[in-house]
């Protein structure tokens, strides 16, 4: 509920800002791995990590919601992809959210990456 607040937040405040009515699909919570959250552009709802998310429910709160919403709001604002790590600082550090234009997160892995199998050599046969 809460990331669900930030992200209206931001909404509201990437439409007060640039006087645009932003169009925010729906989220799910179902993205694995290392990845903390992502936003599809076209066609299906942003996803987050729901594991980091609870690990880190601050930062990622604060940091990776909006993050995710910086990307959709650059593209449909723009209509494009090119550049957009340049849109995506103006999204995150000027415009809009005033936050660090952070492209990775420093959330502890070990809970969500995966294990290496161990490689394992099976005994030579004796041949008599």
């Amino acid at each position: 509920m809460q990331i669900l607040r930030r992200l209206h937040y931001g909404m509201q405040l990437a439409k007060t800002t640039s006087n645009t009515l932003f169009i925010f699909r729906k989220i799910h919570y179902e993205l694995r791995g290392i990845k903390a959250g992502v936003a599809y552009l076209q066609k299906t709802p942003s996803v987050f990590n729901r594991t980091l998310m609870l690990e880190n429910p601050d930062e990622f709160i604060q940091q990776v919601s909006l993050h995710e919403l910086a990307h959709l709001i650059v593209y449909q604002h723009f209509r494009s992809c090119s550049a957009a790590r340049q849109r995506m600082a103006i999204c995150h550090e000027g415009d809009f959210f005033h936050l660090p234009a952070d492209t990775c997160h420093q959330f502890d892995l070990s809970s969500v990456q995966r294990q290496k199998p161990l490689l394992t050599v099976a005994p030579a046969k004796r041949t008599n």
